[in-house]
Order: structure tokens, then C-alpha cells, then sequence
């Protein structure tokens, strides 16, 4: 409420309010004197801009609802100009989010909008370590993130899609909002390529080994090949500054504020492991393995189908393909930072796998390409034959693995050929 009214600004014949309009919306809310009345009146205009598109609605609605919640947590006791900014922010990354379903509003946001959203972020972090109890942001931006995951709608999706009957994964659109991941993005496209490793593409990792592919060789200019930095740990505090018991500090992969920001976007894993567990019961899930950086580069060839399953070694040797846990299966998570990040998998493939690696399924299934903007996220049964989409140029994804269990052994890969035998 601003002034005693509400902020209705609605596009003409049902379209979406413009990143133009949803700017202005934030600047009128920021002239009033209370700083949670000025979020207040962006969320407003955001929220009804998203009622005039049911595609919309989702991330719009999500990343209003997470701004209230600034708002309403700080009682009005931030800087009017703090609120007016955190305004700003919440019109500018829903109007990004919204302008992806309407061509005509998508010119004015793009890369503005992110440029917007990053110069404002430590802004945005005041007002969280306000909310959170924290007095100064010295030591890192605790970014309220806005997971837009809905519990009971999403577990029943998860009921019907990743049980051993559906169809073995599940597409949960705006699951991020956009401006994070655009910050996120900028944060890991600097780091160093010592961080990464080589994993099989077109070609096993022994078959780059063979060829002399190395990660400088994928990184240089007309390299191509897909690369994966471990930046592990649900938390993974290392990746900024860590000090030893003598005081003694070391620089982490990230800068601390970066780092921080790093660890609020991986807690996705964790509310899609809650999630899963109120989907399928029996005793929850209990482990996240990763995270994972995913990066491909230059012209990266489709990658070998596969699933993400491992079997156990003995003597060395693989032994065969243990069946999943019917009631409760292991899940894969990707979630893209960029859009236009595609995926190939078989639907129903996890019915029909071979017992050994390599092997044929044991009826051909025609692939579904899913393709996913920033923000996305895919996830699917660690069975389910899949692979990487041919690209070009440079893209960044993030993947964990959500076990049921204790940490199922990762150590080999088990290829599948998607062709049945005759």
C-alpha cells in the first residue's frame, strides 16, 4: 500500500508490465518515507504484472514474496534509501524474470537489468544481515536468494514424474531467480582453470588423456570441451579467505563476498533434498554430493550417454548395475546460470539398462531435448540415461547429486548405448 492504495499497473491486452514500466513502478515506491513501504509498493506492481501471464507468474511472484519478507523483517527501521534500492532490485529481477515470456518486454532488460541488479547487491545484503541479526556486511553478503519451490506442488511432481513408473525426471521452471544467477555467474566465470578437470564429452576422459587434450588445451582460444571444477560441499566455506589456528590466512578461489554468495545459491540442493524427502518419505534424504561447476567451451560435441549412477569396483573391476531403490530413488540436480543451456534424456530409460557399462538398452527410446533457462532447474533419477547437448561458445551450469542415503560411490562411469539391440 502506498499513499492508501495499491499499485496496479497492467499492460494493455493481457501483455506483461515492460522492464520499463516495473522501473518506474520501484522509483515511485522509493519516494515514499517508510523503506518497507517503498518494497512493498514494487512487489505490488511486480505481482500484478504477473497476474496478466500465467507463465510469468511463478518467478515473478516468488522473487515478490521473497522482497516482502525484506520488507516485512525489517519493520521499517532501514534507511529510506536502503528501501528505495531493494525496491529497485525487486522490479528490475522481476521484470528479468518476467521479460523471458514476451519478446517485446525482453530489448530493455537483459544485460541492463543484470548490471542493475550486481551494482545494488550490497545493498541488498544490508538489508539480509539486518533481517538476520547481523550488524555490518564486512565479513560477507548473507543474499536472500528467493527460491521460488513450492513444497506440496513440487513433491507431487516428484511423485508423479521420478517414481520408478514416470518418466524418470522433472522440469521445475524459475526455481532461482534470474539476478542471482547472473551474479553467480560473474562471480565463477573469473575463476582459474587450475580449479578444473577434464570429464568425458564426446570421447572417455583415457581417450583426451591419449589424444593430449589438456584443460589448457580446451581453454585456449579455438579449444573446445567440457570441464569441471569440484567446488564441493553444501557450505564450502574454503572457496573465500580461511585462517589457521595460528592466524594465519589463505585467499580461497572466490573473494569472501563472492564465496558467501556461492554458498546461499548451492542451499538449492538442500530445500530439493527436503523436498524429496517429504515426496518420497521413509526416513528422508540425508546426503548432497557436489557442488559441481559445469563449463563448456568452444564447440563442445555431444556427450556420451550415460547415467549417473555408479556400481561398485571389485578387484579393480566394475560388477554389475545394482537396481535402485524402488521407493526412494537417488536424484541428479542441474540448475543452469545461463539460458539456452540444453540437455538430452530418454525417457523411461531407467526401466530398460544394461547390467553392464556399455551395454545396449534393452528397448530404444526416442531422446527428449529439454532446454533450460538461468534459473532452472532439472531434476531427474540418478538411472536415467542422459547426456550434455552439442553447444557452442562458453556455458556454465552447476549439478549436485541428492542421495537417500549414505553417499553412493561416484568413482566410475556407467555408459549406456540408447540404441536396443536387434
Amino acid at each position: 500500500m502506498i499513499g492508501g492504495r495499491r499499485l496496479r499497473k497492467r499492460g494493455t491486452r493481457g501483455k506483461l508490465l515492460s522492464a520499463k514500466a516495473a522501473r518506474a513502478a520501484a522509483v515511485e515506491a522509493a519516494g515514499t518515507s517508510g523503506a518497507a513501504v517503498a518494497v512493498v509498493g514494487a512487489v505490488v506492481a511486480a505481482e500484478d504484472a504477473a497476474r496478466t501471464s500465467d507463465a510469468a507468474a511463478a518467478p515473478v511472484v516468488g522473487t515478490a514474496k521473497t522482497v516482502a519478507g525484506v520488507a516485512a523483517e525489517t519493520g521499517g527501521e532501514v534507511a529510506a534509501e536502503t528501501g528505495g534500492e531493494v525496491a529497485a532490485v525487486g522490479a528490475v529481477v522481476a521484470a528479468e524474470d518476467a521479460a523471458r515470456t514476451d519478446d517485446a518486454a525482453a530489448a530493455p532488460v537483459g544485460d541492463a537489468a543484470a548490471a542493475r541488479v550486481g551494482d545494488t547487491a550490497q545493498t541488498v545484503a544490508r538489508v539480509a544481515v539486518g533481517c538476520a541479526g547481523g550488524t555490518s556486511s564486512a565479513a560477507g553478503p548473507n543474499l536472500r536468494t528467493g527460491f521460488c519451490v513450492p513444497v506440496d506442488q513440487t513433491a507431487v511432481e516428484m511423485r508423479k514424474h521420478l517414481h520408478v513408473d514416470g518418466r524418470g525426471y522433472l522440469i521445475h521452471r524459475g526455481a532461482v531467480p534470474g539476478g542471482v544467477c547472473a551474479r553467480v555467474l560473474r562471480a565463477v566465470a573469473v575463476i582459474a582453470g587450475s580449479a578444473y578437470r577434464i570429464i568425458f564429452n564426446h570421447q572417455t576422459v583415457d581417450d583426451f588423456e591419449s589424444d593430449n587434450t589438456t584443460v589448457a588445451s580446451i581453454m585456449a582460444s579455438g579449444g573446445g570441451g567440457l570441464l569441471m571444477a569440484k567446488l564441493g560441499g553444501l557450505v564450502p566455506d574454503w572457496l573465500g579467505t580461511t585462517v589457521d589456528r595460528e592466524g594465519v590466512s589463505t585467499p580461497g578461489i572466490l573473494l569472501d563476498a563472492e564465496a558467501q554468495l556461492w554458498a546461499d545459491f548451492c542451499l538449492v540442493a538442500s530445500v530439493f533434498l527436503s523436498v524429496a524427502g517429504r515426496a518420497f518419505g521413509r526416513g528422508g534424504y540425508q546426503c548432497i554430493y557436489g557442488p559441481s561447476l559445469l563449463q563448456s567451451r568452444g564447440v563442445c560435441l555431444p556427450q556420451l550417454p550415460h547415467i549417473d549412477q555408479s556400481v561398485a569396483m571389485w578387484n579393480g573391476k566394475p560388477t554389475k548395475l545394482a537396481p535402485m531403490n524402488p521407493s526412494k530413488p537417488n536424484l541428479s540436480l542441474i540448475v543452469p546460470l545461463q539460458d539456452n543451456t540444453r540437455v538430452v534424456v530418454y525417457p523411461h530409460s531407467h526401466r530398460y539398462l544394461p547390467s553392464q557399462s556399455g551395454g545396449h538398452l534393452s528397448v530404444t527410446i526416442d531422446p527428449a531435448w529439454v532446454a533450460l533457462n538461468r534459473g532452472d532447474a532439472l531434476l531427474f533419477r540418478q538411472d536415467l540415461v542422459h547426456h550434455g547437448a552439442p553447444s557452442t561458445g562458453i556455458n556454465h551450469r552447476v549439478h549436485w547429486y541428492i542421495d537417500a542415503g549414505r553417499k553412493a560411490s561416484k568413482l566410475s562411469t556407467f555408459y549406456v548405448n540408447s540404441i536396443a539391440k536387434e
